[in-house]
């Protein structure tokens, strides 16, 4: 019978059924990262069969260094090819942004600074907003003070007139 292969995802039964019989690395020593996952093979074994699941391992970083510009890449480069290292450049990645022209910058500067305009008025009037629900909450835990002190006092006055019977 040969092996199945199944996702991680796809596993139902409870983890207890299987014993791993090898993996790459132990699960609690991989980097937590929010980038896209790649896949290795983890074989399991169960009581009835042999299967191979596909458990997700994060990748290498996705930054672009400049150390990872090599001989080869070098190389390329001077016979006019690319590389995806050398496309990685920040300075080839603002080459192929390409240039606007200075009555489109304007539109958009002008875009930009209305849409700040905007957001500090919104501001400006939450932080009014919350100015003002914050003296409510002042005075409404004044009050609660002023009664939990008036409801203490009565409950002294109380006991000791229930002590003089």
């Amino acid at each position: 019978m040969t092996p199945r292969v199944r996702f991680a995802s796809d596993m139902t039964s409870t983890p207890s059924l299987y014993s791993v019989a090898s993996t790459s690395r132990h699960p609690r020593h991989l980097p937590q990262t929010p980038y896209p996952t790649t896949r290795s093979y983890t074989t399991i074994r169960d009581s009835s069969s042999s299967l191979e699941q596909i458990s997700s391992t994060p990748p290498a970083r996705l930054e672009a260094h400049h150390h990872e510009i090599t001989l080869l890449d070098h190389r390329i480069a001077e016979q006019g090819g690319t590389t995806s290292a050398i496309a990685r450049l920040p300075h080839r990645i603002q080459k192929t942004k390409g240039r606007i022209s200075d009555k489109d910058r304007i539109e958009e500067l002008t875009r930009d600074y209305k849409a700040q305009l905007e957001e500090n008025n919104h501001l400006k009037r939450v932080n009014y907003e919350l100015n003002r629900f914050r003296e409510q909450v002042v005075v409404g835990f004044q009050g609660l003070r002023n009664a939990l002190h008036e409801l203490s006092t009565r409950v002294t006055l109380s006991e000791q007139e229930l002590f003089k019977y």
